[in-house]
């Protein structure tokens, strides 16, 4: 092999650029993931504001449901989060599993 050949594992083919599915799968997955952070950022500062500013007796109803409201946008946060990584995995796993030959076809790309 020559020393400026890109190096593969024993017996692998290097595999095929991405084409516009793949692309798709990394979009999707990125976009999953940031707005899975940015809700989780948002509802811990909204959490924080509940709990530094004072509570009368009168606003206590108010303040659990804006705790509850937050808590809620925290899980969805979560789960976008956690869906974002398994979009990012999965969409690995098929571009992995795509050999050389696939580049090849029509409509791959």
């Amino acid at each position: 092999m020559p020393p400026d050949a890109p190096s593969t594992a024993a017996g692998t083919a290097p595999a095929s650029p991405p084409n516009q599915r793949d692309r798709f799968r990394d979009v999707l997955a990125l976009t999953l993931l940031v707005l899975g952070v940015i809700l989780v950022l948002v509802s811990h500062a909204g959490m924080h504001r509940l709990a530094t500013q004072p509570i009368v007796v009168a606003h206590g109803d108010w303040a659990i449901n804006q705790y509850v409201h937050f808590r809620r946008i925290e899980m969805i946060g979560y789960v976008s989060a956690a869906a974002g990584l398994v979009a990012g995995v999965w969409s690995y796993l098929m571009h992995a599993k795509r050999g050389p030959a696939d580049a090849a076809l029509p409509g791959h790309g």
